[in-house]
């Protein structure tokens, strides 16, 4: 009875710390979709006003720039590096 209820305790366990691992990717995964919508949003900014913007926002670095005619906007952070057009 003692090792049927180890057992199952154990596998308890297990199972919160899947759905922690679960959660917090899905929280990342929410924060970098607000991020990008962000970045996207000051990438519209940079090209009306004819001006480069470089912000910190939910961990990540947020820049815009222009090369020739068409403005970019660059995000990254230490594990991730995405690079957006208009």
């Amino acid at each position: 009875m003692l090792i049927l209820l180890a057992l199952m305790s154990t596998y308890s366990l297990s199972l919160i710390k899947e759905s922690s691992a679960v959660v917090r990717l899905r929280l990342e995964n929410a924060k970098k979709l607000i991020t990008v919508d962000s970045a996207l949003k000051v990438l519209n900014f940079s090209k009306n006003h004819e001006e480069a913007v470089t912000l910190e926002l939910n961990g990540y670095t947020i820049r815009t720039y222009k090369d020739g005619k068409k403005w970019y906007v660059e995000i990254f952070n230490d594990r991730i590096r995405e690079i957006y057009s208009e």
